[in-house]
């Protein structure tokens, strides 16, 4: 059994380093489910902007929990792929 630490001090993993996704200023862990915040952080919009992105079934999200109330978090992966398709929108497209 392994029970290294990575330089962070989290315990190392074989895991492939294809699980990181970069972006101009982050490194996204793939293994790791985002917050509302911390994805609308990522695309620099407000929450309300990112609702309406999940509402129109651009991005998907994790449900955790079956009450009205349960929390949503996002998969790297799926907030990697909504940057990468958006960025194939073009200037006739561009409203900012």
């Amino acid at each position: 059994m392994n029970h290294s630490r990575n330089d962070a001090g989290a315990p190392a993993t074989d895991a492939p380093e294809s699980l990181d996704w970069r972006t101009a200023d982050r490194t996204l862990d793939l293994r790791r489910l985002l917050t509302s915040d911390e994805v609308a952080s990522i695309l620099a919009v407000d929450r309300r902007t990112l609702l309406a992105i999940r509402a129109r079934g651009e991005l998907a999200a994790v449900k955790l929990g079956a009450t009205r109330n349960a929390r949503v978090r996002f998969r790297p992966g799926d907030v990697a792929a909504f940057i990468e398709r958006s960025r194939r929108i073009g200037p006739e497209d561009d409203a900012g």
